[in-house]
């Protein structure tokens, strides 16, 4: 009884496991901030209350479970092309951003390499149960961006085998998450996914 209650922790521990990266390097239960080599103005975000419930579509299986069937055509999205888990988390982000009134995101592919660079390391790192973010993350993407705004989310699925779908409700569901996803002024989004681990980084 006792190795089940460890077992059964260990996976609640798991599903909470997601963290949000303060773009200016400091903690990452710190309050989300922006980043801008502009200026220094405190970044004002829209009214998130009431808050409607999240409808998935059709499209939004869980793109890592073979076992489930896939729809006969995915619904068009041209911000994010593709048919791969990139292309399903970008097209999901956007669905939901609709909700809010903000416009969409588009799917770039320089982004995406630096999500997919990152979810790598935390592949390689085998850290899907202490999830970080790069302590580098400020000055590497700063260099490779020079004047943009940026954030990002990391999450892992755990044993749950989860995909886009089970990934972006738990970001819903966290309020510094949610905020990175409803920021108005992103009009950029880059995906890494490697084995259950979910990297997206966001840009102006």
């Amino acid at each position: 009884m006792a190795v089940f209650a460890s077992r059964k922790l260990a996976l609640l521990f798991v599903s909470s496991l997601f963290l949000f990266l303060d773009a200016h390097g400091r903690s990452f239960t710190a309050p989300p901030g922006d980043v801008n080599d502009r200026d220094n103005e405190e970044w004002q975000y829209p009214e998130l209350q009431p808050r409607p419930r999240f409808q998935y579509p059709q499209y939004s299986q869980q793109s890592n479970s073979p076992n489930r069937p896939q729809p006969r055509a995915a619904v068009r999205d041209p911000y994010c092309p593709g048919n791969g888990d990139g292309a399903l988390m970008c097209r999901l982000v956007n669905q939901y951003r609709a909700q809010y009134g903000l416009g969409p995101v588009q799917l770039d592919s320089a982004v995406t390499r630096e999500a997919q660079y990152w979810s790598d390391q935390l592949n390689l790192q085998h850290a899907c149960w202490f999830l970080y973010h790069d302590y580098n993350y400020h000055t590497r993407m700063r260099a490779r961006f020079p004047g943009r705004r940026f954030r990002e989310n990391a999450a892992c699925s755990g044993s749950t085998g989860g995909g886009a779908q089970f990934i972006l409700q738990k970001w819903i569901d966290s309020p510094g998450h949610r905020q990175n996803m409803l920021t108005p002024d992103w009009k950029t989004i880059g995906v890494g996914v490697t084995s259950n681990i979910w990297v997206i980084d966001f840009m102006n």
